[in-house]
């Protein structure tokens, strides 16, 4: 189970950052957080969206088993309170057609989960990488 933990105040009222990844058993399947403290109140507001991460992520590491992942709350900039999250997938160890093939496999079941998240499916985006360059540029430009 992955837990989502940001920034809290500690008792002489300084922030101390509690995490900026997700925890789970296995700390290598942990997706970076590209924008930690906007993830964490994104999943506070929208509690359900916690499970179907886990489960999408759960997934993730079934099918890419030695990825690196990042996880980045996007907001839409045509409409104020629509905001997506992002699974970047980066897979270097295979070609790019065998990752394309886990792709399709993977989509496959996470279409299944539609079922059990219906409103909040739609807002969780999942995109196969072929390198970590563009998800380091996306964490500098929100640092």
């Amino acid at each position: 189970m992955y837990e989502f933990r940001k920034k809290e105040k500690s008792l002489d009222n300084s922030e101390i950052m509690l995490s900026n990844t997700i925890y789970c058993e296995n700390d290598k399947f942990s997706p970076e957080l590209i924008n930690p403290n906007e993830i964490c109140n994104y999943i506070e507001k929208n509690y359900e969206m916690e499970g179907l991460v886990n489960e999408t992520l759960r997934l993730v590491n079934t099918y890419f088993p030695n990825s690196k992942n990042y996880l980045h709350l996007v907001n839409d900039p045509e409409f104020e309170n629509l905001s997506n999250l992002v699974i970047y997938i980066i897979n270097e160890e295979k070609s790019l057609e065998a990752n394309h093939s886990l792709y399709k496999l993977f989509l496959k079941d996470f279409n299944n989960l539609r079922e059990s998240y219906l409103n909040l499916w739609k807002n969780l985006i999942i995109l196969l990488k072929s390198n970590e360059i563009f998800c380091k540029k996306l964490k500098e430009l929100e640092n």
